[in-house]
């Protein structure tokens, strides 16, 4: 058995957490060893060439782009990260016409009066107070250290947007809409595809601000110029330049444990790293019912880990290459020369209610479009 040098933490996983984590520690002054069982880094930032063109295999998309601390923080755009957002975010294709929403939402309600001049006034109501609770509350309180539940709700209690996020946070995403009023068909659509894209059921209650939060980040996703991937790479080149040292093709067996204390990890090679620290960055059930045994894990957690599981769906991808922008017979003119970066969505079959049925939706970004079916039960 070979023991390596002692490290201040060892990191478990190298995707775009693990990356961005090891960042901030190395700037802080430790130091880190990352450790990846493939032989690359970037986890979903997957990014291939094939047949002449590139293609995003996961990570189509970033919710807030450059708004996100790190790009800043770590100086992402000095090692080639560069972002693009599209003005149109999402389009619903209605008979003869079409129903679009932008990142800027005076434009989107323009685009909403033309079916409902009232639903575009709730809109605007509900994507102000959104808005302010984003800005307030939700995103310092991701970036910033976790408060206790009672402190937390105290402070929420102190403003306005906490008060919205109290009375909103017990709702389902169908409960919040509804709770606006709004009414159009080709609307409800768009906003619970939108809102509803990273695993939450529409009428799942108790995620009404999980519901806001990938509602504003969908309306405000970006695409990372050439390839998601190049996300992953400035993170890793960053690191490396702050003096982290990284493992690849190394599979972590087991995180050792001495009186309580996390020491290090163990490789499935029998290597040992030490560390004052370990972070998994991998699912709840691989660290908490694989790489620690079991003594060390309290009952209530290994109660939560053994009822975590996979959403019963997933977003399904197909690549296509074309020799020209697709044309859409209700193409918004909004989209632009290159039609870049919109969700299209075919018009509803039905009023939407308690289900959403299987949606066929289009990405474009360039001149490549990205056909995906995403598919919601209720």
């Amino acid at each position: 058995m070979t023991r390596m040098a002692k490290y201040d933490v060892v990191i478990i996983g190298a995707g775009p957490n693990g990356l961005a984590l090891a960042n901030y520690l190395t700037k802080a002054g430790a130091k880190v060893m990352l450790v990846e069982k493939r032989f690359d880094v970037g986890g979903s930032l997957l990014t291939e060439d094939f047949a002449g063109s590139r293609y995003n295999l996961h990570a189509l998309y970033m919710p807030l782009g450059e708004k996100i601390p790190p790009y800043s923080d770590l100086g992402l755009s000095d090692y080639g990260c560069q972002f693009a957002r599209p003005e149109a975010q999402a389009t619903v294709h209605l008979d003869g016409s079409s129903l679009t929403l932008y990142t800027d939402n005076e434009r989107t309600q323009e685009s909403i009066s033309k079916v409902s001049v009232p639903d575009s006034k709730r809109f605007s109501e509900m994507m102000k107070a959104i808005d302010s609770a984003m800005a307030e509350v939700i995103i310092p309180w991701i970036y910033s250290t976790p408060l206790p539940s009672e402190k937390f709700r105290e402070r929420l209690s102190k403003k306005k947007s906490g008060k919205f996020l109290q009375k909103i946070s017990k709702m389902s995403p169908l409960q919040v809409i509804d709770h606006y009023g709004l009414e159009t068909d080709a609307l409800r659509l768009a906003l619970l595809v939108l809102g509803c894209t990273w695993g939450l059921d529409p009428a799942q209650e108790d995620s009404g601000i999980a519901f806001m939060s990938f509602l504003y980040g969908m309306l405000r996703a970006s695409l990372v110029k050439g390839g998601s991937y190049l996300l992953a790479s400035s993170l890793y080149k960053q690191a490396i330049t702050g003096g982290m040292q990284i493992l690849v093709g190394a599979e972590v067996s087991r995180i050792d444990v001495e009186r309580g204390v996390a020491k290090g990890v163990e490789l499935s090679d029998g290597r040992k790293i030490a560390a004052k620290a370990v972070v998994s960055t991998v699912d709840v059930p691989s660290t908490f019912l694989k790489l620690l045994e079991a003594g060390y894990v309290s009952k209530a957690m290994m109660s939560s880990a053994m009822k975590w599981q996979w959403d019963p769906w997933s977003l399904f991808q197909a690549h296509w290459t074309v020799n020209g922008k697709p044309e859409f017979r209700n193409e918004p003119p909004a989209l632009g020369p290159n039609g870049r970066g919109s969700n299209t969505i075919p018009p509803p079959p039905r009023p939407v209610g308690l289900a959403v049925s299987p949606l066929n939706s289009i990405e474009v970004s360039g001149t490549e479009p990205v056909y995906r079916t995403v598919k919601k039960s209720g």
